[in-house]
């Protein structure tokens, strides 16, 4: 039979099989007068858009083969399209048992390899190809092909030469794969292994098989057994989503047993945003692949019965599908949700506030949320460095891909960086962007340190008058760092962390404490650059990037996003950021980020220090509706302090707050015996009214005043001292001298005086 007869006995079955029934003749849904569950909303949109391309199956074929682009580039990679729907289509065999979906499933796989016609490059053929064009030469979508092949291969649908002609392109496709055989935990590896374990189970009697298996097996044992070594929230979904494939395609869901995987679901829901994606920190773009929430939240939802995660499948689900397009890869998504989901039970909103997410080793992050409603606070803060684990992974992808623009893998320069802060459903400040092109485009754009909300250091003193991105930018390469928590605590009306960037190549350590005032809903972000040579020329800056620059002041900005490629905000809160330092230089610049014209705001200087020397940047950044900026900024301002302490003031919506950093936190310590070595006088820091000699004093005065200290021993307001720490004695003396007593430091200390 020849190739056009063959497609029109293909379509004239699918088209009599669809025309016999209609999506509701056979196992009908359920009662309709009741709410429907959230597994069947999953099942009626897959549904419906499979049923709209099956309709046109034949036209929609002949439609992706048009707009195909082969023969304008030597890769070998046609779309993904027909492969996902051929995958819905068997998802949908496995509810309904409805064979039309296998008749259909069964023409996309067999005609997928007409592809390689259309492949005539003018260039020669790459030497991967010397073996054979491979029928899915794509990583990411073999997983399905191999789907849809195992359903297929499962019924009597096919006959022995359909059958051996899909299996030669699952073989053609595994033994591709194993050209650039990635391994460790990254997503790049899931999904090979997921497709070769998958072709494996098809193919048992095939000569490649045992080679197939044998190399899945090594590399998914990888990923399901070390932490990931991505550093990418859409790369890290990607990395689950093939997990919880390779568990329910071939029934290894006893891998959920394991705590690292269950550490990532829990991982990833702390992540979570107002907005109903996790943010797009590292190699990702705002709201990409933000469907992969479903099932595999569903999945961890399952492993754990736990309602929380339930509930962020279901409200990814109704912050982001648009019912009135049908899109494939959606609806893919939505049936496999529907298909691993456990039994329906019901979903309850998280009720944390700010956390760590999840360590200071692995995850190194913090979210500072109110809650989880669409209008609560959230900031995320990224503080992840490559990190010690998967040594042998990171050194064969640092000595096979061309990576020097990131942090392996998929990771930006992004380290202290902020990565997404939303209020009010309004979205303030977000990250950079993946990449405009390979590797990664001029100056590293977008993963270079320029592109984000942070400190950003360079040797040398640099004419920074003159614009601070033209004097940062360099080849964007990544600058290995290592990074680490100092703290991270939650109080009555302020919740603090510190994290530390150590730069050993620039003699630096960078210090990022944040501030959640929770009363105004604002953020106070102190950055302390701190040298540990002498006679360092340093040049600094911090960096804040918007979209629109609504005013701008000597030392203040509103800025706004109205959208971000077709996202479109509906908020009317602006981000309104005053730096109040009077030694700093405060310019705006134009910066091409995440696909779009920006702005970016930097306060920098450039000077000479000496070891133990610091330079200190305040930033107070408030959600603001219309109001008198210029009036605002007059009220946040600088203290005076002590030599070792970096204090603000901040009068707003009738409280007035204090907020002090000791900047040396190795002050009061003692170089000699006995411990305790703490010792008060040489570590006190002092604010307006305020001094302790903790880490962080804040002091929140409206109708009465609040005081949080910690790590402290004493702490005193207008001269009264309202806590002194008693002292004890030290009964260890190795060097035998007379026991001696002092106090220790408290973790924290709060207190509300009466009314003032």
């Amino acid at each position: 039979m020849d190739k056009k007869a063959f497609r029109l006995c293909c379509f004239l079955v699918v088209m009599a099989l669809f025309g016999s029934c209609s999506w509701q003749t056979k196992n009908q849904l359920p009662d309709q007068t009741h709410e429907k569950s959230y597994k069947q909303l999953y099942l009626d949109y897959a549904h419906k858009t499979a049923d709209e391309y099956l309709e046109n199956l034949e036209l929609n074929l002949e439609k992706w083969r048009e707009k195909s682009t082969l023969g304008k580039s030597d890769v070998f990679n046609p779309g993904a399209s027909e492969i996902y729907l051929a995958a819905l289509f068997v998802n949908l065999y496995e509810v309904y048992s409805d064979e039309k979906y296998l008749h259909a499933a069964k023409t996309i796989l067999l005609r997928y390899p007409e592809y390689k016609e259309l492949f005539k490059p003018e260039l020669p053929l790459r030497v991967e190809y010397n073996n054979g064009i491979p029928a899915v030469p794509n990583f990411f979508v073999v997983p399905k092909f191999a789907r849809a092949a195992q359903v297929l291969f499962n019924t009597k649908i096919c006959t022995e030469s359909e059958k051996e002609m899909i299996g030669q392109s699952l073989a053609e496709s595994a033994d591709y794969l194993l050209l650039t055989q990635e391994w460790g935990a990254i997503n790049r590896a899931a999904l090979r292994a997921e497709a070769l374990l998958i072709i494996a189970d098809i193919m048992k009697n095939h000569p490649h098989r045992a080679q197939w298996f044998k190399n899945g097996k090594a590399i998914i044992n990888d990923n399901l057994n070390n932490w990931s070594i991505e550093d990418a929230g859409m790369y890290n979904m990607i990395w689950l989503y093939s997990l919880c494939g390779y568990a329910n395609y071939l029934q290894h869901e006893e891998i959920f047993e394991n705590p690292v995987l269950n550490y990532y679901f829990e991982y990833n829901k702390q992540l979570y945003s107002p907005a109903g994606v996790i943010p797009d920190y590292g190699d990702a773009w705002w709201k990409s692949w933000w469907h992969l929430t479903m099932p595999v939240f569903e999945v961890g939802a399952k492993a754990a019965n736990s309602k929380s995660l339930r509930w962020v499948a279901q409200d990814a689900m109704f912050k982001n599908l648009d019912t009135t397009k049908h899109n494939i890869d959606i609806a893919l998504k939505l049936s496999e949700a529907y298909l691993w989901a456990g039994e329906q039970s019901q979903a309850e909103m998280p009720q944390n506030q700010s956390k760590q997410v999840l360590d200071d080793a692995i995850g190194k992050k913090i979210v500072f949320r109110s809650g989880w409603q669409p209008e609560d606070t959230y900031l995320l803060l990224n503080y992840r460095d490559e990190t010690e684990s998967g040594w042998l992974f990171k050194q064969n992808l640092y000595n096979t891909l061309s990576i020097e623009h990131e942090k392996i893998h998929h990771g930006h320069s992004d380290e202290n960086s902020i990565v997404c802060w939303m209020y009010k459903g309004s979205l303030l400040l977000h990250d950079g962007g993946y990449r405009p092109a390979l590797p990664s485009g001029p100056n590293g754009a977008y993963r270079a340190d320029i592109f984000h909300n942070k400190p950003v250091l360079r040797k040398g003193l640099l004419p920074l008058q003159n614009g601070v991105i033209e004097q940062f930018k360099n080849d964007g390469y990544h600058e290995k760092v290592t990074t680490f928590k100092i703290d991270f605590i939650t109080g009555k009306y302020a919740d603090y962390s510190r994290t530390r960037t150590v730069d050993t190549a620039l003699h630096i350590i960078s210090d990022r404490t944040i501030v959640y005032c929770k009363s105004i809903a604002a953020f106070v972000v102190t950055d302390i650059v701190i040298s540990t040579k002498n006679k360092n020329d340093v040049s600094a800056a911090v960096l804040w990037h918007t979209q629109t620059i609504k005013e701008l002041g000597n030392n203040w900005f509103v800025g706004r996003y109205d959208s971000i490629g077709h996202w479109k905000s509906s908020s009317e809160i602006t981000m309104f950021a005053c730096f109040p330092n009077e030694k700093q230089v405060m310019q705006s610049e134009n910066i091409d980020r995440h696909k779009q014209n920006e702005k970016v705001v930097s306060i920098s200087r450039s000077q000479q220090l000496q070891q133990g020397e610091s330079l200190v940047f305040h930033s107070v950044l408030i959600p603001v509706g219309e109001a008198n900026y210029a009036q605002l900024a007059g009220d946040i301002m600088r203290v005076a302090s002590s030599e070792n302490a970096a204090a603000v003031s901040i009068k707003y919506a009738g409280k007035t707050l204090q907020i002090v950093h000791k900047i040396d936190l190795e002050a009061d310590i003692a170089r000699q015996w006995p411990r305790p070595r703490y010792q008060y006088q040489s570590g006190e820091i002092v604010g307006e009214k305020l001094r302790s000699d903790g880490h962080f004093l804040f002091l929140q005065k409206s109708d009465s005043v609040y005081v949080q200290a910690l790590n402290c021993t004493a702490v005193y307001y207008n001269e009264t001292c309202i806590f002194e720490q008693s002292k004890v004695t030290n009964e260890y003396r190795p060097d035998g001298a007379a026991p001696t007593a002092d106090a220790w430091k408290v973790r924290m200390f709060e207190k509300t005086i009466g009314k003032q």
